[in-house]
């Protein structure tokens, strides 16, 4: 697919690996008061980064659909998604203890995901109309109009 040729599985193992890194760096640094080198707004701003590039990248090859066959993607005809992968390495991150993985930040990419995956609906809602209100509201006219 498109998606594949623009953007690589390594670019994707690359981001996930970015993301936990950042996350583990940005809980040692609020842990030690932020007291550290990097300044915590760099980080925190690289982990939102992060988190829309992921979501943005899951969205876009499609949902495994985990109840029937885990590894069929729905929307990319049958490929492999990434959504498996990505959510598996979080997974592995947390029960292995090896690095610091704060839930509100996994919980934040469950959320960007969520959103991302109704950006077309809400996108063709607005072509079309269905989000004006204005039926019945008189305008309110100001001294300066």
């Amino acid at each position: 697919t498109v998606v594949e040729e623009v953007i690589p599985p390594i670019t994707i193992k690359a981001l996930v690996h970015l993301f936990l890194y950042a996350i583990h760096q940005e809980a040692i640094a609020f842990r030690n008061g932020a007291s550290s080198e990097v300044p915590v707004r760099l980080i925190s701003a690289m982990i939102n980064a992060c988190i829309a590039a992921l979501a943005a990248v899951m969205n876009l090859t499609g949902s495994s659909n985990a109840l029937d066959l885990p590894f069929d993607s729905v929307e990319a005809g049958g490929k492999v998604s990434c959504d498996y992968d990505i959510c598996e390495a979080v997974s592995q991150a947390m029960t292995e203890g090896a690095q610091l993985v704060p839930r509100a930040r996994v919980a934040q990419l469950q959320v960007e995901r969520g959103i991302d995956a109704l950006r077309p609906e809400v996108q063709e809602m607005l072509q079309d109309g269905e989000f004006d209100f204005s039926y019945g509201v008189q305008k309110k006219l100001y001294s300066t109009e």
